[in-house]
Order: structure tokens, then sequence, then C-alpha cells
């Protein structure tokens, strides 16, 4: 099997951008936009901190997927979105994996061990909310 790093950075940005589709928010690649003041104006949700595990026979992924909201007086919307991505990380759920190239399937990250909603981030531009997640590839889990 060819080495899926770019098919599943691929997903985890596809899961993003589903997410900021869903709830009219932009969705960006926070490892490639580390520096607050470089952050879109208005919502955005955005995977940070991606660690892809190859070892030991499986492929584990260890992540945050940043949500940031932008004039939310008391912060009700970014907890809102917060609670709605929870949900979707909840222990078994999963994102779809696609060849990054021909786009057809090829399996799914699995969430394992819980979800984690971290403290928010204030930021001279805009509080951001961290969600960390443990994802798993099927196909690893096969093989074991």
């Amino acid at each position: 099997m060819k080495n899926p790093y770019r098919d599943i950075s691929a997903a985890i940005l596809r899961f993003a951008s589903d997410f900021a589709n869903e709830n009219e928010m932009t969705a960006l690649n926070l490892d490639a936009h580390a520096d607050p003041e470089s952050w879109p104006e208005g919502d955005f949700i955005g995977p940070s901190d991606v660690v892809i595990d190859f070892g030991d026979g499986e492929i584990k992924v260890t992540m945050a997927f940043v949500i940031s909201t932008q004039s939310d007086t008391n912060l009700h919307r970014m907890d809102e979105l917060v609670n709605l991505l929870v949900n979707k990380l909840q222990i078994g759920q999963r994102i779809l994996v696609r060849d990054a190239i021909a786009g057809t399937p090829k399996g799914y990250l699995i969430s394992h061990l819980g979800v984690r909603a971290g403290a928010v981030l204030n930021t001279e531009t805009q509080p951001a909310k961290p969600v960390f997640v443990n994802l798993i590839s099927d196909l690893a889990l096969l093989r074991s």
C-alpha cells in the first residue's frame, strides 16, 4: 500500500471544509496560518497540530480542529459550534478518506479515545478554541 499521508491530510481538510459549509463559516489549514494575524475575518474552522503516526502497523492521527468566532459576545456562537463539532467527533464517528488525486474512497479515519474541548485561546485578533481528537485508520485496524 502506498503511503497515505496526502490522502489523510486531504480528508482532514475536507472534513473541516464540510463543517464550515454546513455552518456558514470559512475553513483553512491552520498549520499554514499559524500566525493569528493571517486569519480570515469572521468565523472559521481549521485543522491544527496534525500528527500522523505510521508506526507499529497502525495509522494514528492526533490533532485539533480550531474554531474561531468574531464579534461573538460571551462566545455563545463558539459554544454552539464546538458542541456541533464534538458531536461529529464522538468515539466511533468516521471521516471518509479518499485518494487525494483520483477521489476514490479508500477507507475511514475513526474517532477513538474520546474528544476534548480545550480552553479558549485569547489571541490579539479573535478568540479560538481547540477541539482535540484521536483518529485511527480502519485500514490499519484490518491488518492487525
